[in-house]
């Protein structure tokens, strides 16, 4: 997606959350080089965290053009999945205020965006990106919340812990 993202400069000039998601990219590159010395929690962590980065850069640059509202759905449920009912609901408080605060910001003028909506809207790499973070988040969370649910009849661990331990 980094690449995707920096193909967009033909379309709406360079924005600073291409750096962002360059960064993002060489950090999760990292992380899986090294993710065998990782917990599940600090991988969890590590991927939600990003998430949100992600997601709220979107929104302040692209506002709701962005897919920012669907990261954070996605966020959600990974939250949910991975470390449990609280930490979900947690999550969707943070969601919610983050979208919040930007909705004011931009009511109030504090949050401007640069770029032109309708152009980047239109942009063929805007749709590409789209596709191909709208297929990620598909293919990543369907799988996670059928393997987060415990097995019929047992009170036993989630197939995601199991599947942690077994790792």
């Amino acid at each position: 997606t980094a690449t995707l993202s920096w193909l967009r400069i033909y379309t709406v000039g360079f924005q600073p959350i291409m750096v962002l998601h360059t960064v993002v990219a060489a950090v999760l590159c990292i992380a899986a080089a090294s993710r065998h010395r990782m917990s599940l929690r600090t991988k969890s962590w590590m991927v939600l965290g990003l998430f949100y980065l992600l997601a709220i850069a979107g929104l302040l640059t692209f506002g709701l053009v962005s897919l920012g509202t669907d990261v954070l759905l996605l966020l959600t449920v990974l939250t949910t999945a991975l470390l449990g009912r609280n930490w979900g609901w947690y999550a969707v408080a943070a969601c919610e205020a983050a979208v919040l605060m930007i909705a004011v910001g931009v009511r109030t003028g504090a949050v401007t965006f640069t770029i032109d909506i309708e152009e980047y809207a239109l942009a063929p790499s805007t749709w590409l990106f789209s596709t191909i973070v709208i297929l990620f988040i598909i293919r990543n969370s369907y799988p996670t919340i059928a393997i987060s649910m415990p097995l019929p009849g047992s009170h036993a661990q989630s197939g995601i812990q199991r599947w942690a331990i077994s790792v």
